[in-house]
């Protein structure tokens, strides 16, 4: 795992927690644009794709606001995902 996506899977286990963010695999790879995502479900395990460390944060966001309706704050303690 590159220095980029470590440091991104750090920040996700601050609010996720480890057994959760244990289920978000982090890649870095050029998206085509700047500020770009890609989410896909592989395996029971979601991949965010991004350009860098902060697009694939924000895809973090995008998913958990979006998808599994979550809203959180980076600097809140960690929340109970069920």
């Amino acid at each position: 795992m590159e220095h980029c996506e470590l440091n991104a899977l750090h920040v996700a286990k601050r609010p996720l927690g480890n057994d959760a963010a244990s289920q978000i695999v982090f890649c870095q790879r050029e998206i085509g644009h700047p500020g770009g995502f890609l989410i896909e479900a592989k395996g029971g395990q979601i991949h965010i794709f991004g350009n860098g460390c902060g697009d694939m944060l924000a895809g973090l966001g995008w998913y958990l606001r979006n998808i599994a309706m979550v809203n959180l704050s980076w600097d809140a303690p960690a929340i109970e995902l069920h």
